[in-house]
């Protein structure tokens, strides 16, 4: 693929991870990333949750003021699926980015103490962290799994390709 020097190839991945499964799902990632670095790419960017999935329609068999043996099992599950900043996982990811040489943007499930947290990640082309922003307000059933993130997350990076930011919403 050929690029004028002022381009900027951004490729979009639109795929599922393999949901509470962090192993697999890191090994999609620099699959996809590799892929994409290949066909030029300059920026991937992956979807919010990403790492290691979007709780799409779990409730964790929670109800207020308990939750149930087998939702806490998948929670436990889930929590283990998260990523830690730092972690091995964060170095393998940086790693990507750097082998690839492009700027990675995903969504992953951080995890820190014993929050969670919806988390977008911006890492550059040497596998450096650029930004990292958790979701300020999760809404509706998120707020039983996620914690509130805070303003100071919400940067805008100037990159060799341009400024980028993100946003979870």
């Amino acid at each position: 693929m050929s690029k004028s020097s002022d381009s900027v190839v951004v490729a979009a991945i639109q795929a599922a991870p393999v949901s509470f499964d962090l192993p697999k799902s890191l090994q999609k990632v620099t699959e996809f990333t590799s892929q994409a670095a290949a066909a030029g790419a300059d920026l991937v960017v992956f979807p919010g949750g990403f790492l290691s999935a979007y709780p799409w329609s779990y409730a964790f068999d929670a109800t207020i003021g308990t939750r149930e043996p087998r939702g806490r099992k998948w929670y436990a599950r889930y929590y283990e699926s998260a990523v830690a900043i730092p972690s091995p996982e964060l170095d393998q990811l940086c790693e990507v980015a750097r082998i690839n040489n492009v700027h990675l943007q995903l969504g992953i499930i951080e995890k820190d103490g014993g929050t969670l947290y919806c988390t977008g990640l911006l890492l550059g082309r040497d596998g450096a962290v650029l930004s990292r922003h958790r979701k300020l307000i999760p809404t509706a059933a998120e707020r039983l799994v996620w914690g509130r993130g805070a303003g100071d997350g919400l940067d805008v990076v100037d990159t060799d390709i341009g400024k980028v930011g993100g946003l979870i919403w």
